[in-house]
């Protein structure tokens, strides 16, 4: 089992494409090529972290067909798009509405470990979060690929217009953190941990 992280899919968001300067003809491309991307790499046996702005709509049953054609087993953290379909969910802290699939509350940290090592989720980029100072991970969204990476940070944009419109996989992230660098602490606190 393999274990992939993505966001900002943005399914249903027409002005994505212009926005964020997508290689799609139109959202029934975007969906499409979407999903085939995913499934492509994620088997049914595999799990899926999406880290927020899944879908740009006011109708669960909407993101609900989606979520139905992605293989794996899934769980979407809201983001800040997700918010009219998410309004509408009955239980926001967690809740769920698919089999094997649950969904946690808009803008939460998740602080978790996977394969003995320790990663921090969230929708939105954060400068300093649990670990940071003893390897932990941050994996994130929302900024489109376009947010600077300070030297020594351990965090990535984990979103699809940074990753060929695909998940990413917890192999490739270890990869590419081992590449990092040294950890440059970024507030006293650390420095302090760290002498």
């Amino acid at each position: 089992m393999t274990t992939w992280f993505t966001s900002d899919s943005h399914f249903f968001h027409r002005n994505i494409i212009e926005l964020a300067n997508r290689p799609f003809a139109n959202l029934d491309d975007m969906h499409a090529q979407l999903i085939a991307l995913h499934n492509s790499v994620v088997r049914p046996e595999d799990e899926w972290y999406h880290l927020g702005d899944f879908a740009f709509t006011n109708k669960p049953s909407k993101v609900e067909e989606i979520v139905n054609r992605l293989n794996g087993k899934g769980r979407i953290i809201l983001g800040n798009h997700d918010k009219d379909w998410g309004k509408k969910l009955p239980d926001k802290t967690i809740y769920r509405p698919w089999e094997g699939r649950p969904h946690v509350k808009a803008y939460q940290v998740i602080d978790m470990v996977i394969n003995d090592q320790q990663v921090v989720l969230c929708h939105y980029p954060i400068a300093s979060w649990p670990g940071i100072g003893h390897g932990s991970w941050h994996l994130h969204g929302h900024s489109h690929g376009k947010l600077q990476q300070p030297k020594g940070l351990r965090r990535m944009d984990v979103g699809v217009d940074c990753w060929g419109y695909r998940p990413v996989s917890f192999e490739e992230i270890a990869e590419y953190m081992g590449k990092v660098g040294d950890f440059i602490p970024v507030d006293h606190h650390l420095w302090r941990q760290m002498t």
